[in-house]
């Protein structure tokens, strides 16, 4: 063995043996630079590790431990002070975890859930932010949606429980309209459309199921300079189509086109380019069936109506993936057992893969362990993973590349064939 190469051994077992070793000892997570291809034990590419904070330091004490999972994730900022938080479902609740000094994050509060609840399976939860208050849903039976004014932290203080429907998959805000949309509830298996511009008060809207089960979507404003201006676009995530909603008037909701693809396997979720010429999706089944690498589907939105499927990102992979999210030219996934992956998308229908955080080193076959969302959108830059069996990862991006770009001759070259 080389020794260049001995070394880079020698250093990643040391790391990994003393991350390890502390962490059985009961101290913090260690914050530990993404060095040769390693974060402490986890493999790593232009991400650091700034803290891990595990089930145990989640859950409260009175979870069984046979239960302490994790699912979805939020953040926040105190507009007062400029704070970050992080806000992880949990059973039974919400914890909220300090982020002012993210190497020693810690638990400050905790948001129980709103009524009791005598099953201790895990259930998927999942939260917004809207105007300082943090809007939960549960699949908790009875649970609605619990309304907690962040302001207040560390008091916890619920200023509404809205409960026009009991459980719940998911829910979607639009932070321009004030309205949110809740996918999968019992009272309506479409969106339900609930009015949270006075977050003390939400009111119900109406139930739109015109296409059936909605798992998740995503709603934004059209500008007034656009092809939409001042429309109101839901991207319903329904199974197995993708549903276009012009939903401006809520009592007249329109389906502008529904779209899918072969080899579907179970459209999931996904999120739009900034400019909202493009839409990504994730599909969690595809890979599971199909046995093909993690795949991210790339849908020209430039004509709502028509919706045309341009381009897919293969990773390297065969994870399934879960959430995604866009930030600007970058995309940050959470694809299970292969962690966070981030794309840049600086050419919209060819990204490539620049950085990753793998929280399950022993695997990245396909399957529901691991990452459940990475969060790119604390003005620190701080990135935040959810891992269901891990806890929370707080993280650092450490000079995420570009795409590589062909040398001009080469480029020419090539076209000129």
């Amino acid at each position: 063995m080389p020794r260049k190469t001995l070394r880079v051994v020698v250093l990643v077992i040391g790391w990994t043996s003393l991350w390890l070793g502390l962490a059985t000892a009961g101290l913090p997570r260690l914050a530990a630079p993404c060095l040769n291809g390693f974060a402490g034990p986890y493999p790593c590419q232009h991400v650091d590790l700034l803290r891990h904070l595990t089930l145990d330091e989640l859950s409260p004490a009175t979870t069984p431990p046979a239960y302490r999972w994790v699912s979805d994730l939020w953040g926040w900022v105190d507009p007062t002070d400029g704070r970050e938080y992080a806000l992880v479902n949990v059973e039974r609740g919400v914890s909220v975890v300090d982020l002012s000094d993210p190497s020693n994050a810690f638990r400050a509060a905790f948001i129980d859930a709103p009524l009791p609840v005598d099953d201790p399976r895990g259930r998927t939860k999942d939260l917004k932010v809207y105007q300082n208050h943090a809007f939960i849903v549960s699949e908790i039976s009875g649970h609605g949606m619990q309304v907690i004014d962040l302001r207040q932290l560390p008091a916890v203080v619920q200023v509404a429980w809205f409960q026009g429907f009991g459980r719940a998959h998911n829910i979607t805000i639009n932070e321009t309209s004030g309205f949110a949309y809740i996918s999968g509830s019992d009272s309506c298996s479409g969106l339900a459309i609930v009015d949270i511009r006075e977050p003390a008060a939400p009111s119900a809207v109406g139930c739109y199921d015109a296409h059936g089960y909605s798992h998740d979507a995503h709603c934004v404003s059209y500008p007034a300079q656009s092809a939409y201006p001042n429309q109101e676009i839901c991207f319903d995530f329904s199974a197995d189509q993708l549903v276009i909603l012009d939903v401006t008037n809520k009592s007249a909701i329109t389906t502008l086109s529904t779209a899918t693809y072969s080899g579907r396997g179970y459209i999931h979720q996904g999120w739009t380019s900034d400019d909202r010429q493009y839409l990504y999706q994730d599909d969690e089944f595809d890979e599971l069936a199909q046995g093909i690498n993690t795949t991210t589907y790339i849908w020209d939105i430039a004509d709502l109506s028509n919706p045309q499927l341009v381009s897919t990102f293969t990773g390297p992979t065969t994870a399934t993936d879960h959430n995604l999210y866009v930030k600007g030219n970058r995309i940050y996934q959470a694809n299970y057992s292969a962690g966070m992956r981030i794309l840049d998308v600086s050419q919209p229908t060819q990204p490539c893969e620049v950085g990753y955080f793998d929280l399950l080193p022993a695997s990245n076959a396909p399957g529901f362990e691991g990452a459940w969302t990475a969060y790119p959108y604390l003005p620190s830059g701080t990135l935040l993973l959810s891992g269901r069996q891990q806890g929370l990862f707080v993280l650092s991006p450490n000079n995420l590349p570009p795409c590589p770009t062909l040398p001009s001759a080469l480029y020419l070259s090539l076209v000129m064939r």
